[in-house]
């Protein structure tokens, strides 16, 4: 009796460990195994802005490592500068052929340029106004990108948004951002510009 007992725990035993497939169960994992169903702590993920409405959203990343950048809170930011009345530069662009209009820039973090270049994730909102106007408000955004991402923009990338800083999208549902925006009307506007692009330092 004690020798047939012992004989099926030995077998129950014996399937239990040939049945137990180790690796990572985790779905949120790179490295994620569908026929693993015994976790041995080799999950591995992939870092960066998990939050859907940053800029810089990585939608493969199941971790955050604290990255993410955002235009909401640009009226917070550091203003930088406050330009009135018509700009013969700019033309239509900014409202700057109004006699009336009033451009202010305003910067995440001071403007300092470094061997004439300003630091990824460096981000510039300009809000364009016409005084006593129906006309519509303009907001224009600027984000610095890691070196080599943008070459023909110098590394910038364009972004038109709404007064909360959220990015307009078209009637397509496409985000209106990019180093190329506007069929690279922004860059070949401000290639021109002394300072890395920026017109304002």
């Amino acid at each position: 009796m004690n020798r047939l007992l012992i004989y099926s725990l030995s077998v129950c035993l014996v399937g239990f460990v040939s049945c137990r497939k180790e690796g990572c169960t985790d779905e949120l994992a790179r490295n994620y195994s569908s026929e693993a169903n015994y976790d041995n702590g080799s999950c591995n993920y992939i870092k960066g802005c998990i939050d859907s409405a940053a800029v810089n959203y990585d939608p493969e990343a199941a971790l955050s490592d604290e990255s993410c950048l955002s235009f909401e809170n640009w009226r917070n930011w550091i203003l930088v500068d406050i330009i009135t009345g018509p700009d013969s530069l700019l033309g239509f662009a900014h409202l700057g052929n109004d006699s009336f209009s009033v451009r202010s820039v305003y910067a995440n973090q001071e403007l300092v340029l470094v061997n004439g270049q300003y630091e990824p994730g460096t981000m510039i909102v300009k809000h364009s106004a016409v005084q006593g106007s129906a006309v519509d408000d303009e907001y224009i955004g600027m984000l610095k990108l890691e070196k080599g991402e943008a070459p023909t923009s110098n590394d910038w990338e364009w972004f038109l948004l709404n007064r909360k800083g959220y990015i307009l999208r078209d009637n397509s549902g496409v985000q209106q951002r990019g180093p190329e925006l506007l069929n690279n009307y922004c860059t070949n506007c401000h290639s021109i510009a002394a300072n890395d692009f920026v017109f304002t330092n």
